[in-house]
């Protein structure tokens, strides 16, 4: 972890992925990150930051995690980092969601016994967690989630194996501007929320009061939507799901929730 002086250094060196299976990687220099695109299984990279010591880690989603290497720079180093199927833990975050009440993230499962330590840095793991076993994945609900921002997973095995890294963002939950929960409505009507920073679309979910079906879904890019639908009079829950994608695969979703009269 970072212990600098001040002065500037450059860390640079090569990515080799040995695997010759990655386009690109996400690359961590402790909690500063950057994606470094892959071309003949290698490429260069370089971080300018104060003289002291550091972890150089990797991560892909949906493929895993490399083991840190420790970096002491006190003047302009070069360090190379390989992937390897020694070094790679297949092992992947599905997904985080945030709900009222609620923000937990699911992690693949891992095949032996792990601690995990959580926080806004690496520096600053400040939790402990006890993952939850689920039929498919692990449960994991920090005490203190970082909200709009990236945070970050540490596992510790109970092995030899070397620590992984693993970092988290949960989005912010939409803030339904209008109607106001528990306003009475008649149709068509519109509903608007706030944009979720980081959000690529949203989905808007409509059920009858004390029921599991949704009688309108729709997923739209923009921050409203209009409901033309037929509904009959009564109490409806608006359920306003934002979704953050990345690689292709759901990486986060954030919800809220109101109350609706619908009118005739």
């Amino acid at each position: 972890m970072t212990e600098n002086t001040g002065s500037k250094v450059t860390i640079s060196g090569t990515i080799i992925d040995e695997t010759n299976s990655l386009p690109f990687i996400d690359l961590y220099l402790d909690d500063t990150g950057k994606r470094v695109s892959l071309s003949g299984g290698q490429a260069a990279f370089s971080f300018t930051v104060p003289a002291g010591s550091y972890e150089l880690w990797a991560w892909k989603t949906g493929t895993g995690a490399v083991a840190p290497i420790q970096v002491q720079a006190h003047k302009d180093t070069v360090v190379d980092l390989e992937i390897s199927p020694e070094n790679l833990t297949e092992f992947d975050l599905f997904y985080t969601h945030h709900a009222p009440g609620t923000a937990e993230f699911y992690l693949s499962k891992l095949g032996e016994e792990f601690t995990a330590l959580y926080g806004p840095s690496l520096n600053n793991l400040r939790e402990e967690l006890t993952p939850e076993e689920l039929t498919k994945s692990w449960r994991v609900v920090p005490n203190k989630p970082v909200i709009g921002g990236e945070s970050f997973l540490k596992i510790q095995f109970h092995s030899d194996r070397p620590d992984l890294y693993v970092p988290v963002f949960f989005l912010e939950q939409p803030v339904i501007a209008s109607p106001q929960n528990g306003a009475a409505v008649s149709s068509p009507f519109t509903i608007t929320w706030e944009p979720v920073p980081g959000a690529d679309n949203y989905m808007v979910t409509v059920f009858e009061y004390g029921t599991d079906f949704p009688p309108s879904e729709r997923v739209t890019k923009a921050a409203s939507y209009t409901l033309d639908e037929e509904l009959s009079p009564g109490t409806y829950e608006v359920w306003v799901t934002a979704f953050k994608w990345l690689d292709g695969g759901l990486s986060a979703e954030s919800m809220a929730q109101i109350l609706i009269e619908l009118e005739s």
